[in-house]
């Protein structure tokens, strides 16, 4: 469970200091929407990432059984 709970309380953080920043002292909607962007392609990417250890992990498994 802690494998895809840390990156979602990370984001969760990012999202809550942006809008809390946004109370207090409003930054550009331009800035806001690139850190915002930012953190979800990064998260789409390290998913990605992480779908494709999975899958080299596994198949290289099943080729060791295999020979």
């Amino acid at each position: 469970a802690g494998e895809w709970l840390d990156p979602l309380a990370d984001k969760l953080i990012i999202l809550i200091v942006l809008a809390a920043i946004q109370v207090h002292d409003p930054a550009p909607w331009g800035i806001v929407a690139l850190i915002v962007a930012r953190e979800l392609v990064l998260t789409e990417t390290v998913v990605g990432l992480e779908l494709t250890s999975v899958v080299s992990a596994e198949n290289v498994r099943l080729l060791r059984q295999k020979y």
